[in-house]
């Protein structure tokens, strides 16, 4: 099928004229960790409903962390006066590099949704609604045209990105306009609380094969772990932390066997009669593992070189985050135990029981049973902390 070169132009930009503006590291990193997570989940939600503004705002979004990531290098470049220096930042260019690998991918992912190579409609209706935390997009309407923190307020859901008169805000405003674009995470049943108490349409269940189901489920857990990976990546960038750095490991070599066994089991089963929408999603999964391993070579830059982790470690004191690896010594609800640390804002995105990696974002309950000898990541504001650990040192 040929390519159609409109679309093929907005993902192929001219270069950035990049002006270097003296903004510190911890600024960038930050920037560029927050930026990176609106990036999979607006790629992923081109993918799946073909929405031309949604694609601007990737391109907008692409663009600013291709700037902050330029601004990095620029800076590093600035302070290196011999080969000591050059050594001691070369951890900063490698990062860079993975950041690139990752833009890439999500920009693929992006753009074979929006060609004739894109999953049919249900298809992707059903990847875009079977996942128990789900994205929607809206416009903001006199209802919504508040501030953010009363959303967040009255709705346990994030408002991961604002759009403000055609710019993505990194850190949404506190104050809402009346026609912004909101981009908005959550459970199913809390958005659509969301949605009807303000005046918009309710998400509607996909009906869709059992068989077909259980395959895109698959696709869905790919994505989260990705999701989880790339926020511990960043983690363990900044704090050198070897623990966490061992369970990256682990997760992303899980993630390999995992693509690979769906990969096949799609080509073995096709799980739909449209060949196109098979190939679709084969091209997905392998952009998920793409970025997999973008985002344990993040991890390892820390790990594998002490100048660069002694770097990023003074970064590190200034980040008011923290996430620890705890194995479980005796059986508890994993219910029970996101109730007690919630309160502090934590949450666990990574459990491992036995051989197997589970998966959850933010939001997610799961009604099972953590047992003697599983692990859990465990991520806390850093003013949390002691409240935290006095609740983790009995598990």
């Amino acid at each position: 099928m040929p390519i159609d070169y409109s679309i093929h132009k907005i993902f192929h930009y001219k270069a950035l004229d990049i002006k270097y503006k003296p903004i510190s590291l911890l600024e960038l990193f930050t920037k560029v960790r927050k930026v990176s997570d609106m990036l999979v989940d607006v790629a992923f939600f081109v993918y799946l409903t073909k929405d031309k503004e949604a694609t601007n705002h990737l391109i907008e979004l692409t663009k600013l962390a291709e700037t902050l990531i330029t601004q990095a290098n620029i800076h590093t470049a600035l302070i290196v006066r011999n080969v000591k220096d050059a050594k001691n930042v070369i951890g900063i260019y490698r990062y860079s590099a993975a950041m690139e690998k990752i833009i890439d991918s999500l920009l693929d992912i992006a753009y074979i949704g929006l060609t004739d190579h894109s999953p049919k409609e249900d298809i992707a209706q059903a990847l875009l609604l079977l996942s128990e935390e789900v994205i929607i997009k809206i416009r903001a309407n006199k209802n919504v045209a508040v501030n953010v923190s009363e959303i967040h307020e009255k709705y346990p859901l994030d408002v991961i990105l604002q759009i403000h008169k055609d710019k993505p805000l990194v850190y949404p405003s506190e104050k809402i306009s009346e026609n912004d674009i909101l981009y908005i995470r959550g459970l199913k049943e809390h958005i659509n609380k969301f949605l009807v108490e303000n005046g918009y349409e309710k998400l509607t269940e996909p009906i869709i094969n059992e068989d077909v189901k259980q395959v895109l489920l698959k696709i869905i857990f790919l994505r989260d772990a990705i999701k989880v990976l790339l926020d511990l990546s960043h983690y363990v960038l900044i704090t050198g932390n070897k623990e966490i750095g061992d369970e990256i490991d682990e997760i992303e070599m899980f993630i390999d066997t995992y693509h690979l066994e769906l990969m096949e089991e799609i080509i073995k089963r096709p799980p739909t009669v449209h060949s196109i929408t098979n190939l679709s999603l084969l091209i997905l999964i392998s952009k998920l593992e793409n970025i997999a391993d973008a985002t344990e070579e993040i991890a390892l830059i820390s790990l594998t070189d002490e100048e660069i982790r002694k770097i990023f470690g003074q970064i590190y004191e200034a980040i008011g985050e923290r996430c620890i690896s705890l194995k479980v010594s005796k059986n508890v609800s994993l219910q029970s135990l996101l109730s007690n640390i919630r309160k502090y804002g934590s949450y666990i995105p990574a459990i491992k029981k036995g051989n197997e990696w589970l998966i959850q974002t933010k939001f997610i309950d799961r009604e099972i049973n953590l047992n003697e000898g599983d692990i859990i990541l465990v991520i806390y504001p850093k003013e949390f902390e002691e409240e935290v650990n006095s609740i983790l040192k009995n598990l």
